[in-house]
């Protein structure tokens, strides 16, 4: 007993305790308004879109009929083995204990607080200060991203997971082991429950540029020394690959109750041949869109309905403010003067300027004179918008 409670007094007073709480606080503050009345939000999908078929699929579980099938759209459609009706997302247990709404509002409430943490917990892994790893965290929490898709639930339930599949591919990479891929491929797994199948995709592709670029993520105590190329060098890179395979091979494991039905049902969807470039591009990113991130709105493209289905507005907004670009800045151009850093997390700024480039050439669609030549590929041509890159 005093035992468990030293651990309690100890797991109290560590740095960890005082941000989780700061993060949870914020999130509450930043949903005040909930906190007024029995409150449910609505906003653009929401209300159309995620509202029925959860209260659908929660309701027949009440009445022990699992929702295979929804009779009560479109002469009935296959329900479970779309995975953004979210039927088996663990967090979605939250409406079996309350009331639907508070359970709703809670839900999209908690993921984030969880996005805050996980990005403050990936920060500390990669050596970060608690502070710095604090802000990180708050930025993302209040970004104008996190913000735009709190009414597009398959993408907030699926991308607040991204911090962790990163933190725990990082260090099967430095400390490669079986524990540190599996536990890769559980959070993948969540992500994917979630329903945000895009989100997926781009977990993948960050794997596949973190092995690439493996040499570089490794922090300044990281005491496994990776050989060059010339001394062994590709059978190590060949290991961080086989990582990958090991992840992959667990996510169609620990996925495949749900993964199955839906390649099954995906087959005879409309999304089975891919979508038109039309359809693809209708909300690139445009080149001037980049004031979007300092001043919302700026063009007023929520004032008119023409500019609507004309320009960047799948993000309700995109508003990030200075101070993110300015720490970001201070990050890439800015030497660390201490040997240690300089050899740990400084090492990351060509992957993670890399992964920078690597969207932003995804996102600018029809404005982007190569993106033709890359639509085609399998998994690109599947995407509803370039703005989910």
């Amino acid at each position: 007993m005093i035992d468990r409670i030293k651990i309690k007094i100890k797991w109290v007073k560590s740095p960890h305790f005082p941000v989780g709480l700061t993060l949870f606080l914020t999130s509450l503050l930043f949903f005040y308004d909930l906190f007024q009345g029995r409150y449910l939000l609505t906003e653009r999908d929401l209300a159309p879109y995620f509202i029925p078929p959860r209260f659908f699929w929660v309701e027949s579980l009440r009445q022990w009929d699992f929702p295979l099938w929804n009779p009560y759209q479109f002469s009935g459609h296959p329900f479970f083995a779309n995975p953004q009706n979210a039927v088996l997302y663990p967090f979605n247990g939250l409406f079996f204990l309350f009331p639907f709404d508070i359970a709703f509002n809670s839900v999209i409430l908690l993921h984030f607080f969880l996005a805050g943490l996980f990005i403050y917990l990936f920060m500390r892994d990669l050596k970060v200060g608690a502070t710095g790893s604090l802000i990180s965290g708050l930025i993302w929490m209040l970004g104008g991203y996190l913000l735009s898709v709190h009414s597009l639930l398959t993408i907030l339930l699926s991308v607040v997971w991204t911090p962790l599949v990163m933190l725990f591919f990082r260090r099967a990479l430095i400390h490669p082991g079986i524990r540190n891929e599996i536990m890769t491929a559980i959070f993948i797994t969540l992500s994917f429950l979630g329903g945000g199948i895009e989100i997926v995709y781009g977990n993948f592709f960050v794997l596949l540029i973190m092995a690439g670029f493996s040499l570089s993520l490794r922090s300044s105590d990281d005491s496994h020394c990776p050989p060059p190329l010339a001394k062994g060098g590709f059978i190590f890179m060949f290991s961080r690959f086989k990582a990958l395979l090991i992840i992959s091979f667990f996510f169609l494991i620990f996925s495949a109750i749900q993964l199955l039905p839906f390649l099954e049902l995906w087959v005879h969807s409309i999304r089975g041949t891919g979508i038109s470039y039309q359809e693809a591009t209708v909300w690139s990113f445009a080149p001037k869109d980049v004031l979007l991130f300092f001043l919302p709105d700026a063009y007023g493209y929520f004032l008119d309905m023409k500019k609507y289905w004309s320009t960047q507005c799948w993000l309700k907004t995109m508003y990030t403010g200075g101070l993110p670009f300015i720490l970001s800045l201070v990050f890439f151009f800015t030497h660390i003067r201490k040997q240690e850093n300089t050899q740990g997390f400084g090492k990351g700024r060509i992957f993670f300027f890399s992964l920078m480039i690597f969207s932003l050439f995804l996102s600018l669609g029809q404005y982007n004179p190569l993106y033709p030549l890359v639509f085609r590929e399998p998994l690109i041509i599947h995407f509803s918008s370039t703005e989910t890159c």
